[in-house]
């Protein structure tokens, strides 16, 4: 029954979708282009602090990492990515690269409004066509990630690949399933145990 039970909570409990976010699906050219929806994201920012360059034909000093479009922080000012469609999000991590040494990144991580998660970390120097470099988060459960260069100075950072999992829903008619076989293996316990006394 044990056994029955756990089955039963694995089929209504929702599954983890990992997916990763190219920014191939914004066809940008060559200029800086601002955006506000990427895939399953929205992003917003006051200042207008990052844009999305064809890492190819923009001439920037970086190659993205699939294959072409990747995100260029210039600016101090934070970015929010949210959910276009709202709900919590896991970060598990993307690829860096910056063209100046000493510089860094700054995320933070909110859950209904609360600050959960910070983190400052250095910026991979990558030279003229180089590989970005992969940093992971491991960030459970946000709502919202705001994020920026953490120095206003004159390189510029790029970020690509962010790799993030959502956890699906349960149907409510998987939910009723549930309850209804737990009730169900309820009554039937109750009913040999009643059988066993008389």
């Amino acid at each position: 029954m044990r056994k029955l039970i756990g089955l039963l909570m694995l089929v209504c409990a929702g599954s983890v979708n990992a997916a990763t976010l190219t920014f191939e699906e914004v066809g940008v050219g060559p200029s800086v282009t601002a955006f506000a929806e990427v895939g399953a994201f929205s992003f917003t920012s006051s200042q207008g602090g990052v844009a999305i360059w064809d890492a190819v034909d923009g001439g920037r000093p970086y190659l993205a990492s699939s294959p072409d479009n990747a995100v260029y922080m210039q600016y101090v000012f934070p970015v929010s990515m949210t959910l276009t469609n709202g709900g919590a999000f896991d970060l598990n991590g993307a690829n860096f690269g910056g063209n100046d040494y000493g510089n860094s990144n700054q995320f933070y991580g909110y859950r209904d409004g609360e600050l959960v998660y910070s983190e400052l970390f250095g910026t991979p120097y990558v030279g003229v066509g180089g590989s970005l470099q992969y940093h992971s988060f491991g960030w459970e459960s946000v709502d919202r990630v705001e994020f920026s260069k953490a120095y206003n100075t004159e390189g510029i950072h790029v970020m690509d690949d962010l790799q993030y999992s959502v956890s699906a829903v349960p149907l409510p008619a998987a939910a009723g399933l549930f309850i209804s076989a737990i009730a169900g293996l309820a009554g039937a316990k109750r009913l040999s145990r009643s059988k066993g006394s008389a």
